[in-house]
C-alpha cells in the first residue's frame, strides 16, 4: 500500500550536501510511488528557513502552499503571537559576553564557573535552581568541545571554588557529560534520559558540552541555561540550539560567549542588540542543487537503479542482466524518472539538458553491461557480494575511488559524507 501522506519535519536540515543527494533519491522514490498510482501529499515543517519554495521544488517537484496562511495582524500571525501580562510564557533572555582583557579560555572558565556557582548561592526556588543547574555548553566543532571537557574537570571547578562565598557553599566537583558524534548512538537515549533528572539526584547532569547534535530533537522542559561558545556558522543553527532551553516553566537564559580573538565573533558582539531584535530576518537562504554535475555523478545512477527495481520490473539481484531500454515497460520507467527530475529543475534549461545527457549515458552503459552479460558466461547482478563468476553493477563507495560513468558504479552508503578525499604530497625541506 503506497503512502498517501509524507511528513517531513525540520525541513531546513535537508539542505546543503545532504539535501542535494536526497533530492536525487526523492526523484526515484517518487517514480516508485507513481508506478502504484500514488501521489502523496507532503507536509513539511520548520521554524528557520528561507527560499523554501525553491528548495521544495528541487526536492519534491512540488509548489509550496503555506498552511495555514499568515494572519492579518503582526501581533498574531498564527505562527508567532505576542503575549503580555501574567499569562505570558517566560521566554528567553539573550546575554552577550566577551572578555576584552583575558584569553578566550580564561574568559570561558570565568563565565562558566560563575554560572555553575549561581544556583548554589542565589536565592532561587527549587524549580529555578533545577532549571539553571544543568549548564549546556554549545560548540561549533569537536575540537573546541574537547577543550571544554578538560576545563569542566579541572579549571572550572577550581574557579568556582575561588569565587564561592564560603567553603560550604562551593559547588562540588562535577563530571561533564558529552553529547556529540563522539559518543556511540546507543548512548544518546541514556544522555537524554539523564537530562530529565532534577538536581539533587545522583544521575543529574551538571555540565553538558555538546555540538549541533543538541540543536535538533532535544525537548527537555527543565533546561533553562545554555552557553553558546562562539557564534554558530548559521543563524538557523543559532536559533535552533538556543531554543532548546526555556521550554518549561523556567525562563531560558542564553549566554552568547564570544572569543575576543575571532573577527566574526567580535562583529556579532558589537551588533548584538540589532541582530537579536530581528533574529529571524538573518536566517540564511537554503541551497539544494541535486542536478549539478557533481551530484549526478554521485547518485543519479543509484536513482536509476531504484526506479528500475521498484517500478521497472527488475526487483531481484539477478535482474540487472535483464535491463533493456528497448523494452516498453522499462523505457516508460526511464522516461518517468526523466520527467520527474526535469520537473524539479524546470527553470533551468541548461541543467535539464545535463539531466538528459547524464541519464542517457547511465542507461547506455548499463545496457551494454547487461547485453554483455546475456551473451557471455558471467552473470550481472546489482550486488554480487564478491561471489565468483558474477559481475556487479554497484559497489560501495570508499575513499580513493574516482567517480566515473563506467560500471561498476561507486555508490554512497551515506547521504552526508559526499566529499572525496585527496592525498597531499609535501615537497621541500622536511
Amino acid at each position: 500500500m503506497p503512502p498517501s501522506l509524507i511528513i517531513q519535519d525540520e525541513l531546513h536540515l535537508i539542505s546543503g550536501p545532504l539535501g542535494t543527494i536526497a533530492g536525487l533519491y526523492e526523484a526515484a522514490m517518487d517514480v516508485a510511488m507513481q508506478s502504484h498510482d500514488a501521489m502523496p501529499k507532503y507536509i513539511a515543517a520548520t521554524a528557520t528557513i528561507r527560499r523554501s519554495a525553491e528548495q521544495s521544488r528541487r526536492l519534491y517537484a512540488r509548489e509550496v502552499a503555506i498552511f495555514p496562511p499568515s494572519g492579518l495582524s503582526a501581533d498574531d500571525s498564527y505562527f508567532s503571537r505576542e503575549e503580555s501580562g501574567a499569562e505570558a510564557p517566560p521566554g528567553r533572555l539573550y546575554v552577550g559576553v566577551m572578555g576584552q582583557y583575558h584569553s578566550p579560555v580564561s574568559s570561558l572558565v570565568h563565565t562558566s564557573a560563575a554560572l555553575a556557582q549561581a544556583p548554589v548561592e542565589l536565592a532561587l526556588s527549587d524549580q529555578g535552581k533545577d532549571g539553571y543547574w544543568t549548564q549546556v555548553i554549545f560548540h561549533n566543532s569537536k575540537r573546541e568541545l574537547g577543550k571544554t571537557m578538560t576545563l569542566c574537570r579541572d579549571d572550572i571547578p577550581k574557579r568556582a571554588a575561588a569565587i564561592a562565598r564560603s567553603k560550604e557553599s562551593t559547588r562540588k566537583a562535577f563530571e561533564p557529560v558529552e553529547m556529540s558524534a563522539n559518543i556511540p548512538s546507543q548512548d544518546i537515549p541514556v544522555v537524554l534520559q539523564r537530562l530529565k533528572e532534577v538536581f539533587g539526584y545522583r544521575g543529574a547532569v551538571d555540565m553538558l558540552p555538546c555540538t549541533n547534535m543538541f540543536s535538533v530533537g532535544v525537548d527537555v522542559g527543565r533546561l533553562g541555561l545554555i552557553v553558546m561558545n562562539g557564534q554558530p556558522k548559521t543563524t538557523a543553527e543559532y536559533i535552533q540550539a538556543s531554543s532548546r532551553v526555556g521550554r518549561g516553566e523556567v525562563p531560558g537564559l542564553v549566554v552568547a560567549f564570544y572569543p575576543n580573538n575571532k573577527t566574526r565573533d567580535r562583529s556579532h558582539y558589537e551588533s548584538f542588540l540589532s541582530y537579536h531584535q530581528a533574529l529571524y530576518r538573518a536566517v540564511e537562504p537554503t541551497s539544494v542543487t541535486p542536478y549539478s554535475i557533481p551530484a549526478m555523478e554521485r547518485a543519479l545512477h543509484a536513482a536509476l537503479v531504484i526506479s528500475m527495481r521498484y517500478a521497472g520490473g527488475l526487483p531481484n539481484e539477478d535482474d540487472a542482466r535483464r535491463f533493456d531500454p528497448s523494452d516498453q515497460a522499462q523505457a516508460a520507467t526511464i522516461e518517468r524518472l526523466r520527467r520527474r527530475m526535469k520537473a524539479a529543475q524546470s527553470d533551468d534549461d541548461l541543467l535539464c539538458a545535463g539531466i538528459d545527457g547524464y541519464l542517457d549515458a547511465c542507461v547506455d552503459i548499463w545496457a551494454v553491461a547487461a547485453r554483455r552479460s546475456r551473451e557471455g558466461s558471467s552473470q550481472l547482478r546489482f550486488n554480487s557480494m564478491g561471489a565468483a563468476n558474477f559481475e556487479t553493477l554497484l559497489v560501495p563507495y570508499r575513499p580513493g575511488i574516482n567517480w566515473k560513468p563506467e560500471t561498476p558504479w561507486a555508490t554512497l552508503n551515506s547521504m552526508r559524507n559526499v566529499d572525496q578525499e585527496c592525498r597531499v604530497h609535501i615537497r621541500g625541506e622536511s
